[in-house]
């Protein structure tokens, strides 16, 4: 799943352009309707089980914390993921909804963040 959606990242003018909008004006997570949300970790299949999406997660989540933002999100696809969805699931994630991106069905899955 990483590779495709790289892929997609390389070749899709229009995630190009999404991506980086996102990047140089991200929204103001302390005014308006706006989540913080992780949109992509990716580890080569050889790193996978030594606990770095976790460390990147636990990075993601001092840095929230910190700004007072109590929950995040994250969109994972839905099919032919069961390996994303139960690392998501070990820490902490629930899934809140489901819905369709590019053609494909993600989940949207919440994560709550105790006090520091």
């Amino acid at each position: 799943m990483s590779i495709e959606l790289a892929t997609q990242l390389v070749k899709n003018s229009n995630v190009r352009r999404r991506v980086a909008h996102r990047i140089v004006h991200p929204p103001a997570f302390d005014s308006g309707p706006y989540a913080p949300e992780v949109t992509q970790i990716f580890t080569s299949e050889a790193a996978r089980g030594r606990g770095i999406g976790a460390q990147l997660l636990r990075a993601c989540e001092e840095d929230l914390r910190a700004r007072g933002i109590r929950a995040y999100f994250v969109h994972t696809h839905r099919d032919d993921n069961a390996a994303g969805i139960a690392f998501y699931r070990r820490e902490g994630f629930v899934t809140i909804s489901e819905g369709t991106s590019f053609g494909d069905v993600f989940l949207l899955m919440q994560k709550e963040l105790g006090q520091a």
